[in-house]
C-alpha cells in the first residue's frame, strides 16, 4: 500500500508520523527517511513520499528528539 493511503485509512488527523526505511547498516534496522523530524500526516500525503510503498510500523516511542511520540512508519527506499 503506498504511504498516502495507508495514511488515509489508518491514520488518525494531526497525528505526528516519522518516516524510516528499513536498514542493516552497522546493526541498525531503520534509518531516517525525513532527517529524524515528524511531519503532521496530512503534510506527508502531499510530500514527496505520498507514493513510496508502506512495508511496516514500527514502535511509537522514539527517544532522539523533541518530538519522542510518533507514529513510525517504514517505508521502502
Amino acid at each position: 500500500m503506498i504511504l498516502k493511503d495507508f495514511i488515509k485509512e489508518f491514520v488518525c488527523p494531526n497525528t505526528l508520523i516519522r518516516l524510516h526505511y528499513k536498514s542493516e547498516i552497522r546493526g541498525i534496522s531503520f534509518e531516517s527517511a525525513n532527517n529524524e523530524e515528524p511531519e503532521m500526516e496530512w503534510k506527508l500525503v502531499d510530500s514527496e513520499f505520498a507514493n513510496s510503498e508502506v512495508i511496516g510500523v514500527t514502535d511509537i516511542l522514539y527517544l532522539n528528539d523533541h518530538y519522542s511520540e510518533a507514529v513510525n512508519i517504514i517505508i521502502k527506499r
